[in-house]
């Protein structure tokens, strides 16, 4: 299902059951000079408005409230108005805020319904112009006990009581960025204003929530207690930091925002504790936050195994560390996902919406996992796999980008299809096949794939299952590509295999391990490896300068069955090569592999020699059978053939070389006395081990050519239509047929040569030389 597809379905499930959580408070921004705070009005108190210079006209201290208006408005959904009057006030003798206890006015039931905020504008303060974003900060979670940013045991026993989860957010905050906007040595208007409008909504000495003379107050106790439901039943509370100077409604610590604030230059937002200690406060239960952890239980829809009692949605933040498995039960739709601590989020057959996911492995044990099962989909602008964590796909992912890094794997048989046009996926760590069936990575855009990633050492391993790549990969393959018997590798549109890239083709009997698709690119310092029964069937493969493609162990084979360019690599081993597809030898090569078949298993593979070039087959043999026949198709155009072995030609051997004086042969007479000697414009034959002519086998000369190798001629056709020399040892037997077509073509036998009656036709000449 696509993302376009999903959109309207997917907000209209959120629609609703946003809708079924409540109704939210309702908080009424105030400016002192329209105020309705009755305190105001009838007198008790008065206050001047005085803002600074640096924001004469209020507007950056009323975005800012506006901003912590939103986020709180959105987190407690119980019904409920609270109208609040702000001001800058330079009267103001101590820094830096203030929720003035005594102006927080109650209705006959004890609902807060009024009170203030005001801001000593003396102090140097960072008025951010985007407060919905943390960018000038780096902003990080302090959990009670889980996680390298934790509170210590001492913190823990100072600020809470009970059985507290692992994963209870004490603090949320983060240091400036140095060199950035909010750096310079001012105070962070966004991090104060969150404290006194904290203050001003109910966590307040002059609330009688908080405290009051018949010890009902929530702190009369001693402690802000949480809900049980609202942390999976468990029972435990948060204690009020004490001392000489508000007591009871501040928190233990400095990295909550209803805690100590440091006056240094650092952002702290509402934690989970803050917004707790304020609901209880207000006896509110009804609590949306905008961070959730799964704590126990293992259906993602019960509300009740979230942390603050509701499943995180759209807006949210969601967390998945408890150390087990969670299941969708239905559509999961969250702005961001986290997945840690050996936890497990599996799909069922439902989709999850996330704009970004990221799998991560704080205590390094276990393997993190996001499942996403057969019919089921996952949906992201971005997924980071982290070290020691997997993503699994057996459905469908539509991810835009995807980051794999070192130690983390993608491991399926379903889909990953990037879509967006700034999509791309990156693979430092692993790419592994599942059974049964295909991992399949497409774009409909063509998007890059970084199969070896930005480190380089980033593998794929085909072995359980097949691999299609269809997108473009970006770079070349650097790193190590693995594919066991009976698995396939398709790269639709290239892959270029370079310095230090490997393929690893580990085959057998049962079924070869094979790399396909679009061009290969075996580049200078590239490998392929083969144990077994390998296979390249991509549909052009070009071994370059300095590629090895190796046959290590004499029981393996390696099949080239797509055409070949052969541009100076090498293919070497004790086993066995066979070349099924056209070969095209564009630079000198040598192929050393112990047995190079090289006219296919069909035998019927053209080979092509450039102009120019020497291929040289110094292998034992160029056939599998005894006989050691070539029953291809080999032109050799004004280059070189090298072969080692004693071999039979059964096929066609094209000799096109230049003609002499680089004119048509027809325009060339030849003195009787004449020879091809030095000429380097000649097609050459060669070889230690000579050959055989037999079967019906033809050797064509057009041009000039040299045949430097004995040479025996059972049966078959010398076809001469050019100047054509033997120089080794020839024998013509009487099954052999000659012809030497016009007039001015020429068959010089220059080495010592035998007819046994061979027939001998055509209008041109014979000369013996040397005899």
């Amino acid at each position: 299902m696509r993302r376009n597809q999903l959109t309207a379905f997917v907000t209209l499930c959120v629609l609703i059951a946003g809708s079924a959580q409540g109704m939210a408070i309702n908080i009424i921004l105030e400016a002192l000079s329209a105020t309705t705070h009755p305190q105001i009005l009838d007198g008790t108190f008065s206050f001047d408005e005085e803002p600074p210079a640096f924001d004469a006209t209020s507007a950056g201290l009323l975005s800012t409230l506006q901003e912590i208006e939103g986020v709180f408005e959105d987190a407690f959904e119980d019904a409920q108005t609270i109208r609040i009057t702000y001001w800058w006030d330079a009267d103001m003798t101590f820094c830096c805020g203030q929720s003035i206890p005594a102006m927080m006015r109650e209705d006959v039931n004890g609902n807060l319904t009024h009170a203030i905020v005001r801001i000593n504008p003396t102090v140097p303060y960072y008025i951010d112009p985007t407060p919905s974003v943390d960018t000038e900060f780096t902003m990080a979670q302090r959990l009670y006990s889980f996680g390298p940013n934790a509170i210590n045991p001492a913190q823990q026993a100072a600020r809470f009581t009970g059985a507290v989860p692992a994963v209870f957010e004490a603090g949320y905050n983060g240091a400036v960025v140095p060199g950035g906007p909010a750096d310079g040595g001012l105070r962070d208007l966004l991090t104060l204003a969150y404290q006194e409008m904290g203050h001003s909504i109910g966590m307040n000495a002059g609330f009688t929530g908080v405290t009051n003379g018949s010890n009902t107050g929530e702190v009369d106790d001693g402690d802000y207690d949480v809900a049980p439901a609202l942390v999976n039943g468990a029972v435990m509370a948060m204690l009020p930091r004490g001392g000489t100077q508000d007591p009871l409604d501040h928190l233990v610590g400095n990295d909550a925002v209803m805690a100590n604030l440091s006056i240094g230059s650092e952002r702290t937002r509402p934690s989970t504790a803050d917004f707790l200690a304020i609901a209880a406060a207000q006896n509110w239960t009804q609590i949306d936050l905008p961070r959730k952890d799964f704590l126990g239980g293992a259906i993602w829809h019960t509300d009740g195994n979230w942390l603050g009692a509701m499943r995180p949605l759209s807006n949210d933040a969601a967390y998945v560390r408890h150390g087990g498995t969670v299941t969708l039960g239905g559509i999961g739709n969250v702005e961001s996902l986290t997945i840690d601590n050996n936890s497990v989020v599996q799909t069922s057959n439902q989709t999850l919406v996330a704009d970004e996911v990221t799998l991560l492995n704080t205590p390094g044990v276990g393997t993190p996992r996001l499942v996403v099962e057969q019919f089921g989909d996952l949906i992201s602008e971005r997924v980071t796999v982290g070290i020691g964590t997997r993503l699994e796909v057996a459905g469908t992912a539509e991810i835009d980008r995807l980051d794999i890094a070192v130690g983390g794997q993608l491991r399926g048989n379903g889909l990953v299809d990037m879509t967006d046009f700034l999509g791309v996926l990156t693979n430092d760590g692993s790419i592994v096949t599942s059974a049964p069936g295909t991992l399949t990575i497409q774009s409909a855009n063509n998007l890059g794939v970084d199969l070896d990633g930005v480190g380089e050492d980033g593998v794929v391993i085909v072995d359980q299952g097949n691999l299609t790549i269809d997108p473009l990969l970006t770079d070349a393959f650097n790193s190590t590509l693995t594919i066991t018997a009976g698995r396939t590798a398709t790269f639709a549109s290239n892959i270029t295999i370079g310095a230090g890239g490997l393929a690893q083709l580990t085959g057998s009997s049962a079924g070869g391990a094979t790399i396909a698709g679009g061009p290969l690119f075996l580049n200078p310092g590239g490998v392929i490896s083969t144990t077994g029964l390998g296979v390249v069937a991509n549909a052009a493969i070009f071994l370059g300068d300095g590629s090895i493609s190796e046959v290590p162990a004499a029981a393996s084979e390696l099949r080239l069955n797509g055409d070949t360019f052969l541009n100076g690599g090498r293919i070497v081993g004790l086993g066995l090569a066979r070349q099924n597809g056209r070969l095209f030898v564009g630079l000198d090569s040598e192929v050393e592999v112990a047995t190079y078949d090289l006219d296919g298993l069909s035998g019927n593979t053209e080979a092509t020699i450039s102009p120019g070039v020497t291929f040289l087959i110094s292998s034992a043999a160029i056939e599998t059978g005894s006989d050691n026949d070539y029953d291809g198709v080999m032109n050799v155009n004004n280059g070189t053939l090298d072969v080692a072995s004693a071999w039979r030609l059964d096929g066609t051997l094209n000799l096109n070389g230049a003609d002499e004086g680089g004119g048509s042969h027809d325009e060339h007479a030849h003195d009787d006395g004449g020879s091809n000697e030095g000429n380097g414009d000649a097609a050459v034959l060669q070889g230690a081990g000579g050959f055989t002519l037999a079967n019906g086998g033809q050797i064509n000369v057009t041009g000039t050519a040299l045949v430097d190798t004995s040479a025996g001629i059972d049966s078959g056709t010398v076809f001469v239509d050019g100047d054509a020399e033997f120089s080794g040892p020839s024998i013509f037997g009487v099954n052999a047929d000659v012809e030497i077509d016009d007039a001015d073509d020429t068959l010089r036998l220059r080495g010592q040569t035998t007819l046994i009656g061979p027939s001998v036709v055509g209008s041109g000449r014979i000369i013996f030389e040397d005899n």
